[in-house]
């Protein structure tokens, strides 16, 4: 575990640079933390809500179905066609059903695989990421690649058990973990830097 933090101070304007690698435990506990935030909360809620009245709507359906054609079955004698047509509907709606409760049980975990799969990809146990916050707003410095962000185009800034996400839209995020400061007066002076910064309080996951 390779971290550096250095805080200084310029003018009362606190400077703080982190030096550090990812964990995975960091990037799984932001995730956590990320579907906790209002939009993807209520996006995620849609979507399950979405799904679960396909399934429930589509066993209707086999139903109705499965009811009509054992009446015309019934009335009719002509058991050959009828008994095609009613096993394409049950393979269809068996079908429908359990694509339903897979996205439903397996979209959590196809996305904690991804999280684990890309952080192994891209490890090299050495300090690969640089981020420069102050007054101004916050530089990340990657080994091939750099941004900038000003304040005023932070959206919102979360803070959670394990560290902190700062959001510049709806669905990007820096997350910044707890252990890279060193001590919790650290973390209160970084909160106190974040609430002038953004001009706003900071929201809280629990």
């Amino acid at each position: 575990r390779i971290t550096e933090t250095k805080m200084t101070d310029h003018a009362s304007n606190k400077n703080f640079v982190f030096r550090f690698c990812y964990e995975l435990d960091d990037l799984l506990q932001a995730h956590t933390a990320q579907k906790k935030t209002r939009s993807l909360y209520r996006l995620s809620l849609i979507l399950k809500v979405f799904f679960i009245v396909v399934i429930v709507v589509e066993l209707l359906n086999f139903v109705l179905i499965f009811i009509i054609f054992v009446l015309i079955r019934h009335l009719s004698g002509n058991s050959a066609i009828n008994d095609l047509v009613i096993s394409v509907a049950i393979t269809l709606a068996v079908f429908i059903l359990l694509f339903g409760i897979s996205l439903l049980i397996l979209d959590e975990t196809l996305l904690r695989w991804q999280i684990r799969r890309s952080f192994r990809k891209h490890q090299t146990g050495e300090v690969n990421y640089e981020i420069i916050i102050d007054s101004e707003g916050l530089q990340v410095n990657i080994t091939d690649w750099k941004t900038w962000v000003g304040w005023s185009l932070i959206q919102r800034v979360y803070v959670y058990p394990n560290g902190f996400l700062i959001f510049s839209s709806a669905m990007d995020y820096l997350t910044i973990p707890n252990r890279v400061f060193e001590d919790p007066v650290e973390i209160e002076a970084f909160k106190d830097l974040l609430t002038q910064s953004i001009g706003k309080e900071l929201r809280e996951i629990k």
